[in-house]
């Protein structure tokens, strides 16, 4: 059986969201033009919305990271990368069962993460600089015996950087296994949000 990756509901849920978007930038008279996939992949940029590069959330959680199974590498996520394009968010409410979808916020991502997950702006670019040092790097590499423990010391060093009531998790490669992903993720979410 072919290993999914677990990018594969976000990018499904991604599509349903920037349709949103798009519709709701049409209705508020906000100029939207949507990224191209390099734009996407490479800069971190799914849409310029009024004219701003923003990356379209449509999760509570933001992914830090992951650890690819097959490529047996870590990979820092956007906006976390240095070659990050995109300058603000476009977070969405989206209630499932209701299919109902609200732009709950338009905001500078440096303000919107130091504000809501780290402790300060400090913290934030620690974070940043942590996740680097990690990028394009093999567990190996980095001195660790397998991908969980690089996973675990990731996590315990983030979470000294993270504000109250901010959780951050990861995917275990018996997770993974389960799951059938050939990818660990490193997230962080709010309790609250953790929920859902």
């Amino acid at each position: 059986m072919k290993k999914r990756s677990i990018w594969d509901n976000s990018l499904k849920n991604g599509n349903l969201g920037e349709s949103f978007v798009r519709w709701y930038c049409q209705e508020s008279y906000i100029e939207y033009k949507k990224a191209t996939y390099e734009e996407n992949v490479i800069d971190g940029v799914d849409a310029w919305i009024g004219g701003i590069p923003t990356d379209i959330k449509n999760t509570p959680k933001i992914f830090l990271g992951k650890y690819s199974l097959k490529q047996n590498k870590f990979y820092a996520r956007h906006p976390f990368r240095d070659n990050t394009k995109a300058k603000q968010y476009c977070i969405l409410d989206i209630d499932e069962e209701k299919k109902l979808f609200q732009v709950k916020n338009l905001v500078e991502i440096s303000a919107y993460l130091s504000v809501i997950y780290f402790t300060d702006p400090s913290a934030l670019q620690t974070a940043k600089d942590l996740l680097l040092k990690y990028n394009n790097k093999s567990y190996k590499e980095l001195g660790f015996k397998s991908s969980d423990q690089l996973m675990l010391k990731l996590k315990l060093q983030l979470q000294t950087l993270l504000r109250d009531r901010i959780y951050c998790g990861y995917d275990s490669y018996a997770d993974s296994q389960k799951g059938n992903y050939d990818e660990l993720a490193i997230s962080i979410v709010t309790y609250d949000d953790r929920k859902r």
